[in-house]
């Protein structure tokens, strides 16, 4: 809550900000975060990390989230915490927000460890969709039958906040309900950053994709992406899916033989057993 000044004076880390307890699962406060009232910079402080309070850990407004619904369904990831605070005022309560960094792997695993839709729900500008790539990244290991990750990206100049506000709770979750799989966002966004004209480049394309398909287990979802794959590249060769199939399809697994530590307790024991007295 404070910080060293000048003269050795501590002062107030949060002066002139809203303040925002950030509990843990248990409902325990660990943190704050406070946004400022003007235009002063970051826009955003947070608790500095401490033994207790680990910020790629935590998810702000989970907590809230899990006490208003005893059966949560879906989780609904925004970038900050008006958001959060608006969209739960709405009667959209199932909102968290990562705590001042991208989602993480850790806050992933929270996430599908809660519920089996997460829906990430960021600006549509560049950096939006930059922390929507760094999310999927991280949840690809992650995703199995069953579980899905969608995106939602709001229009230039709103933000969850302003659209609920405007639009009201029904219209927003029609929004949530029309998210765009994690299928399309794959291929939307591989498009947009690599353009292809010509076989040469779809096959260059395949091949940067290897990498992102490998993440992902063995499943439904991963079969139906490599469809995808040949409708959208043209890669329509049998022989050519099949090595697909074969490049992304997981090591078999090898039975590995636990060994023993002998001790001299076991010895006794295993000879006591082969000869008996």
């Amino acid at each position: 809550m404070a910080i060293q000044g000048d003269k050795n004076r501590p002062y107030d880390r949060f002066r002139a900000r809203i303040m925002f307890p950030i509990r843990d699962k248990r409902g325990r406060v660990i943190g704050f975060g406070g946004r400022v009232l003007g235009d002063e910079k970051p826009k955003y402080l947070n608790s500095p990390e401490t033994r207790v309070y680990h910020k790629g850990q935590e998810l702000y407004g989970l907590y809230e989230a899990k006490q208003a619904n005893k059966n949560l369904t879906r989780l609904v990831v925004v970038e900050g915490y008006m958001d959060v605070v608006a969209l739960a005022q709405h009667g959209v309560d199932y909102a968290v927000a990562s705590l001042g960094t991208s989602t993480t792997s850790e806050q992933m695993q929270t996430l599908f460890r809660t519920v089996k839709e997460v829906i990430c729900c960021y600006d549509g500008d560049r950096a939006g969709r930059d922390a929507a790539w760094r999310a999927m990244e991280n949840a690809l290991p992650l995703i199995r039958d069953g579980f899905s990750l969608k995106f939602v990206f709001v229009p230039e100049g709103e933000d969850p906040d302003s659209l609920i506000r405007e639009k009201g709770q029904q219209a927003f979750e029609k929004i949530l309900d029309e998210a765009m799989p994690l299928s399309q966002f794959l291929f939307d966004k591989f498009l947009e950053d690599n353009p292809v004209n010509s076989m040469e480049e779809k096959v260059t394309l395949i091949d940067k994709l290897q990498p992102y398909l490998f993440k992902l287990p063995d499943s439904i979802l991963k079969n139906t992406i490599i469809d995808e794959m040949s409708s959208h590249f043209g890669v329509t060769s049998e022989k050519r899916l099949l090595e697909l199939q074969k490049l992304n399809a997981s090591p078999s697994k090898k039975i590995v033989r636990k060994q023993t530590k002998i001790t001299p307790v076991r010895l006794a024991i295993a000879l006591l057993w082969n000869i008996p007295i």
